[in-house]
């Protein structure tokens, strides 16, 4: 089993409620379009990640300003979907399936429970914390995420 961070950018509306309905978490490394272009390192980097992640492995949903908004255990591992009836019109259609433990809103994150800074996350793998989608963590960085809802 492998611990995993996936950061969701809050400024998308309605990113992360798809997420927690829908029991995935999504990213969007199209090639077709400036998501790819703008940066194809990162972009590669984060397709090789996400094709890591498999059955059984831990995940915690990250957003900006070190709020964490869920824990879960994936259910199956990396898939696409593109359709315009994906949730996201289309849009964000890269995806890990997610069995979520514990989650709570973005508007709960920002108000009730204690934050988690970079200082508190060990990368096992990964870039510059903050600046990619998925990062690879050591155990004890899942569990100080598993203390922000306790």
């Amino acid at each position: 089993m492998r611990y995993w961070i996936f950061s969701i950018p809050d400024d998308i509306d309605g990113l992360w409620d798809l997420c927690r309905s829908r029991s995935i978490l999504a990213m969007h490394f199209h090639r077709e379009d400036n998501s790819w272009r703008k940066n194809p390192p990162v972009a590669a980097r984060q397709i090789n990640y996400i094709s890591e992640i498999e059955t059984g492995d831990q995940v915690v949903a990250w957003l900006k300003k070190n709020r964490v908004c869920g824990i879960g255990t994936v259910t199956a591992p990396f898939f696409e979907d593109w359709s315009p009836t994906n949730g996201m019109d289309g849009n964000f259609g890269q995806r890990i399936a997610v069995d979520w433990h514990i989650t709570c809103s973005i508007e709960f994150a920002d108000n009730y429970h204690k934050k988690m800074s970079a200082n508190d996350i060990d990368l096992v793998r990964g870039g510059i914390f903050a600046h990619d989608t998925i990062y690879e963590v050591d155990e004890g960085t899942y569990e100080r995420a598993l203390r922000v809802f306790r």
